[in-house]
């Protein structure tokens, strides 16, 4: 479910990405930090939330990173929806979505230090 709603804000968030360019990244990157800091750590981490570390002192640096990751993630795909049209969209499974997310995930854990994340269902 939470992957079905990242490709909506993907496909929402692409254009604006698209023509904001670098500068974008920065700023979705901050954006994303504060939403995981603030919404991630009510979501269960079966379901890709951070509740299992929302009292971690490192939470700030986690979120930072993965804030980070998923920015770069975003342009990404956005250069993909320029090259390719809105097609390069559909062409992302939910469950690659989701094993993309959770890499992310373990990545931006382990380098502080922080317990592995739960696989999403």
């Amino acid at each position: 479910m939470r992957t079905t709603s990242l490709l909506l804000v993907l496909s929402c968030l692409i254009p604006t990405l698209a023509q904001a360019g670098t500068n974008a990244s920065s700023s979705f990157a901050q954006s994303y930090a504060a939403m995981c800091k603030k919404d991630g750590v009510k979501v269960p981490a079966e379901y890709g939330g951070e509740a299992d570390i929302k009292d971690h002192p490192k939470l700030d640096n986690y979120c930072g990173c993965f804030g980070e990751k998923f920015a770069e993630r975003a342009l990404k795909s956005s250069e993909d929806v320029k090259k390719k049209g809105q097609a390069a969209l559909s062409n992302t499974s939910a469950d690659q979505s989701t094993a993309e997310e959770y890499a992310m995930r373990k990545t931006c854990r382990a380098q502080f230090g922080m317990p592995a994340p739960v696989k999403p269902k």
